[in-house]
């Protein structure tokens, strides 16, 4: 009476931001299965500029820095999400393998890339979730608030 186990597959990824401060960040990166347990969390350092990068890179600073840190953060995932969610809006979804997701608060996802393909099937996916699909955010918040140096409180 033994049945093989299965591997959860990662259903969908968030990445969250909290800022602190005008420049200063953490960002998390939390993959799921599709009862909303985790499969990979990985995060940043506290994220501020020196003055020095502030100078030289001037407006471009904080696409760069996103970008930056976000890439790093896939980097080192061994699979990765059919769907990406996240909390910030600013964030440019054309360097990501996978559909990219505004979730506000109280909201319904909307797709950063008003042009990507696959947008109904992307909804029919999420709503295959046995989640909140908001909640991972308060998850990722709160460990983001343990690591050291990531908030001003």
């Amino acid at each position: 009476m033994t049945a093989a186990a299965t591997e959860p597959t990662p259903f969908a990824g968030y990445l969250a931001f909290v800022f602190s401060g005008a420049d200063h960040f953490t960002v998390g990166l939390l993959v799921l299965d599709r009862d909303g347990f985790p499969l990979d969390f990985r995060f940043s350092s506290p994220v501020q500029p020196s003055a020095m990068q502030k100078a030289l890179y001037g407006q471009s600073l904080e696409p760069w820095l996103l970008q930056s840190v976000c890439r790093e953060l896939f980097r080192g995932l061994q699979e990765k999400p059919r769907i990406l969610l996240t909390n910030y809006k600013e964030l440019d979804p054309d360097w990501l393998e996978v559909p990219l997701y505004l979730m506000e608060r109280g909201e319904k996802p909307v797709p950063m890339d008003e042009n990507a393909e696959n947008q109904e099937e992307d909804r029919d996916w999420l709503e295959t979730a046995r989640f909140d699909l908001q909640e991972p955010f308060t998850r990722i918040e709160e460990a983001l608030r343990l690591i050291p140096g990531s908030s001003k409180s």
